[in-house]
């Protein structure tokens, strides 16, 4: 997952839950559709290079997880935080964490 993501997640256990539960061929599937709501350029039928798969694993992470909450009926917190992925404060402050969209691309500091 991008940024802060990968280390303080609240979500990480529903994410895991889901991971563990399918098959590779379906989270391909998956990852790339919610890459693709956002860009074209990756095509299901392309070749790619472990690394590039990581990456655009870990691109479509975010669009990916707002998506199964949705499916869900789980609501998102309305208001994104401004560090988006990148904030340091979700880290140590679970309130904020849960109570602001971090799973956004940030606008302000590291990445805005």
């Amino acid at each position: 997952m991008p940024g802060e993501l990968a280390f303080h997640c609240p979500d990480r256990p529903g994410i895991q839950s889901i991971l563990k539960g399918a098959t590779p061929d379906s989270m391909f599937t998956e990852f790339h559709d919610a890459y693709s709501e956002t860009s074209d350029d990756w095509k299901k039928d392309d070749w790619v290079c472990e690394m590039c798969l990581i990456e655009l694993v870990k691109i479509s992470i975010p669009k990916w997880w707002i998506n199964k909450k949705e499916e869900q009926g789980e609501p998102m917190p309305s208001q994104d935080c401004c560090y988006g992925w990148n904030c340091r404060t979700m880290t140590h402050n679970d309130s904020h964490a849960s109570k602001l969209n971090h799973f956004c691309k940030p606008t302000r500091g590291d990445g805005g």
